[in-house]
């Protein structure tokens, strides 16, 4: 081997090393990612769960396992397996989106929500009964609600007493106790007990007593001349006022009836 040979040769492996270099992304002096390959540097300024990620995430195997490995278990140099923290969760369709962005119940949820165990089993565990990293068990706040033909939608909007109720709040037992609870006290999370504003009796007429009748300016129900039986359930058992904030019968007038 004649000098100009050896002198291409080393200076060969010095590119080569210095290539390798700029490759690697758990360098102390070099904390950026590499691409797979393509020579594209891509910085770690993603935040997801507390992690910052890549820009590249959602395709993981183009462009994070140069340093997290050929199959994402991990890099040689302690980089962790990004099926540590979440299984394929770039295989998503949500994948880079904002994924808790919908109020439901003073919780943020993912707009896929209703499907969750299509759309929510890599965080919040392959049963919803919460993820390997904290993220919370979905029937910590309600049962099986994504199953109801009502998931999704804005179901409180009868607004009675000041208060906004379910279309279908005659019928709580059937229809509120998912988030209500089974007996209607209140739910697992802060869903209010439905007996602080009126008791189980309310709704036994509800949505058939209509108030029509005009006695001396003020709407009676049609059998306000029989308080005791027809108006009690609303009105309090001494006719005194309701959980509701119905009005005492006697406000008005004494025994007259």
């Amino acid at each position: 081997m004649n000098k100009r040979t050896g002198g291409r040769i080393v200076a060969a492996a010095a590119l080569l090393l210095g290539g390798l270099s700029a490759l690697s992304c758990w360098n102390a002096g070099n904390p950026l990612k590499a691409g797979a390959g393509t020579g594209i540097v891509l910085v770690h300024d993603v935040v997801l769960g507390g992690y910052k990620h890549a820009g590249g995430y959602c395709q993981p195997f183009m462009n994070c396992i140069v340093c997290h490995g050929a199959t994402l278990q991990g890099g040689t140099s302690g980089q962790p397996a990004c099926t540590k923290c979440h299984g394929d969760f770039w295989s998503s369709p949500t994948c880079g989106q904002k994924a808790h962005g919908i109020n439901v119940g003073g919780i943020y949820h993912a707009p896929n929500y209703c499907k969750p165990l299509v759309n929510c089993t890599a965080c919040h565990g392959p049963n919803l009964q919460g993820g390997t990293r904290g993220q919370p068990a979905c029937t910590k706040c309600h049962a099986d609600l994504w199953n109801s033909p009502n998931c999704g939608q804005n179901t409180h909007t009868e607004k009675l007493g000041g208060v906004y109720h379910a279309a279908n709040y005659c019928f709580p037992y059937q229809n509120c106790s998912a988030c209500h609870g089974v007996d209607l006290h209140g739910g697992p999370f802060g869903a209010p007990s439905c007996l602080s504003c009126h008791t189980q009796k309310n709704w036994q007429n509800c949505g058939t007593v209509q108030h029509t009748n005009n006695e001396d300016g003020v709407k009676h129900a049609m059998n306000n001349r029989l308080p005791l039986q027809f108006c009690v359930q609303c009105h309090g058992a001494d006719l005194r006022g309701g959980f509701n904030k119905e009005p005492s019968c006697y406000k008005c007038h004494g025994k007259k009836w």
